[in-house]
């Protein structure tokens, strides 16, 4: 059997799986699973990064089914995001780095779980919420099985991996020696996307790919610098109450921009 057809197979496989995973934490998710939730959105991240995978073979495919997925996965923000800052302030909480504003991460990590409880409760699993969502996953779970596998092969997967490696050094290059927001998180998106196309690379392959969990790895690191981004978020807006929270605010972001100068130490010396 032709090695292009062997790629070809082996990622329809995987994308079928991803889709059947993805219908699986929908129902636990709709039961209210922070944990199926998180579910959710990593198999639709799967999928639009076995999308990139198959960009070179439809440009203009790419494109729609890429902001469709991205459309999908953006419904879910909220519920993550409540609980990711329900999560990040109570770990910060019991850090004995933060000891000195232990307190008052407390007290704020009491405000975000009502906010999470909130933002759960008009999502109950009987609302509309729910419902336009499984009905956007069921077409798109049935979208999945005409997508252009028969036009993959080897040459198609050399030009996605090369062109995501670029959009890494670009965006590393733009990103280093700054700590703004947006340029760094552009940066970590990237190198995520990039970091999880090796690594599928290397099943459908069917080998080994040290380089790709490296990558995973520093992908995690610099995703540090998003937690901080949205503790400081969640302090400055508890601070416009509380004015002594403010000094909290400010060690945050003290930090961030620290974790921000290592990361451009590890990220130049990687080669991409």
């Amino acid at each position: 059997m032709a090695e292009r057809n062997v790629l070809s197979m082996n990622l329809e496989s995987l994308t079928l799986a991803t889709a059947t995973t993805l219908r699986q934490h929908l129902a636990r998710a709709r039961a209210g699973s922070d944990v199926a939730v998180h579910g959710m959105r990593k198999s639709l991240q799967r999928l639009r990064v076995i999308a990139k995978l198959l960009q070179p073979t439809d440009r203009i495919w790419f494109d729609r089914e890429n902001a469709k997925l991205r459309r999908i996965r953006n419904r879910l923000a909220p519920l993550r995001d409540a609980a990711a800052r329900s999560k990040i302030i109570t770990e910060l909480a019991t850090m004995k780095r933060w000891h000195a504003y232990a307190a008052a991460l407390r007290q704020l990590a009491s405000l975000e779980a009502d906010g999470h409880a909130h933002t759960w409760s008009s999502r109950s699993a009987d609302a509309l919420f729910w419902s336009k969502l499984e009905r956007e996953i069921d077409l798109t779970i049935g979208r999945v099985t005409s997508w252009p596998f028969g036009a993959f092969d080897e040459d198609v997967l050399r030009d996605a991996l090369r062109a995501a490696r670029k959009q890494v050094r670009r965006k590393r290059d733009d990103a280093e020696g700054t700590t703004r927001r947006t340029t760094r998180h552009e940066l970590r998106r990237k190198l995520r996307q990039y970091a999880a196309m090796r690594q599928l690379t290397s099943i459908i392959r069917e080998e080994e790919d040290g380089e790709a969990d490296v990558l995973a790895a520093l992908a995690k690191k610099c995703g540090k610098e998003g937690d901080l981004w949205m503790a400081v978020v969640s302090v400055r807006h508890a601070a416009r109450e509380r004015r002594a929270w403010g000094h909290l605010a400010r060690a945050l972001e003290h930090k961030r921009r620290k974790l921000c100068a290592r990361h451009d130490v590890l990220l130049r010396q990687m080669e991409f």
